[in-house]
């Protein structure tokens, strides 16, 4: 165990360098992703996930001969664009269903007093 603990060392050592900009270049690319989003619309964040699907495939380090999801031409583990970007749509999504939420029971309630006013105008109208 503790010599398959030196070869993990020593390998890290020699790749940390390229494992470093592999894990830059997908932060890079949640960034740029999160940079062009639109999340002033009044539509959900959910085609930005199509794009994040459809880029999970293509290699971040560039290398054209792998393009198996998340592996790296050595066979180490790739590190996946995605993570912070969809946290990102995540949580506007979420506070666009707060504020629709909160929009229609402003709606309701207002209906709701709206109808009660002229219940009780029509019952004083025809009372007296």
């Amino acid at each position: 165990m503790i010599e398959r603990l030196r070869d993990i060392e020593g390998g890290f050592a020699g790749s940390g360098d390229s494992y470093y900009r592999q894990q830059l270049q997908a932060l890079q690319r949640d960034v740029n992703i999160i940079t062009h989003a639109e999340p002033y619309r009044n539509r959900p964040l959910d085609e930005l996930n199509d794009i994040l699907d459809s880029d999970q495939c293509a290699p971040i380090n560039g290398n054209k001969g792998h393009h198996h999801r998340g592996m790296v031409g050595n066979g180490e583990r790739q590190p996946r664009a995605g993570k912070w970007a969809r946290g990102f749509i995540e949580q506007v999504n979420n506070a666009m269903e707060d504020r629709d939420t909160q929009l229609s029971l402003i709606v309701v309630s207002g209906l709701f007093h709206l109808t009660e006013r002229l219940r009780i105008s029509t019952y004083s109208t025809c009372v007296t």
